[in-house]
């Protein structure tokens, strides 16, 4: 029942009758109407994940009575799926795979602290479905999320394939050459048939 630290920025600056607020190196971002208010949110978002773990908490922490947002008690219920409903899935043929216990990024915590997240989260999900799972994804998941050094604790926690966010496709070569950095394809709802063969093309491997 505790959200993630991105959904409840997201609360905080959606409720927030404020029209600023404090990024981490000290400077003051303003609105004056609510898409700018959405885009300083996101960026505020975005700037959590260069600090600290500690850090980030801090600012976390401080975001509600900094927006001056109150928060109702037990808001955050069962937002998450609960493991019945994770199982129930399983069974109708939707795959799961690790993401670390907490969510923290790898590069920035200790090794084996990091192991502990990556192999725990495997040896979570395999005693609720009672199968195996091969499969993990790099929390954030860009190239500065992750090193040569998370990618061996990752195969050494028993996965045999991590997943980045980088923009794809991954030739099949480089999957068998390294299968601990395979980038991914975004596929939207709203994408198109044109779409689709577009992010599926090489040539989006190098779109920012």
């Amino acid at each position: 029942d505790n959200p993630f630290f991105w959904d409840l920025a997201a609360f905080c600056f959606h409720h927030t009758a404020s029209d600023h607020v404090l990024f981490p190196n000290a400077k003051e971002r303003s609105w004056t109407n609510a898409i700018e208010k959405t885009i300083v949110g996101n960026a505020w978002i975005e700037s959590m994940k260069s600090l600290s773990n500690v850090e980030k908490q801090i600012w976390v922490n401080r975001l509600p009575e900094q927006l001056r947002v109150s928060i109702p008690e037990n808001y955050f219920k069962n937002m998450m799926m609960n493991w019945d409903q994770v199982r129930e899935m399983s069974r109708n043929g939707i795959g799961f795979g690790g993401h670390t216990m907490s969510h923290p990024i790898l590069n920035q915590i200790p090794l084996d602290q990091a192991f502990t997240e990556i192999k725990g989260s495997k040896e979570r999900i395999e005693k609720e479905l009672g199968e195996k799972i091969l499969s993990f994804a790099y929390p954030n998941g860009m190239s500065n999320n992750f090193n040569s050094d998370i990618e061996l604790i990752t195969s050494k926690a028993g996965y045999r394939a991590a997943f980045t966010l980088l923009n794809g496709p991954t030739l099949l070569r480089e999957v068998k050459g390294n299968p601990y950095a395979i980038r991914r394809i975004f596929i939207s709802h709203t994408h198109t048939l044109s779409n689709f063969a577009a992010l599926t093309s090489y040539i989006n491997r190098y779109r920012k």
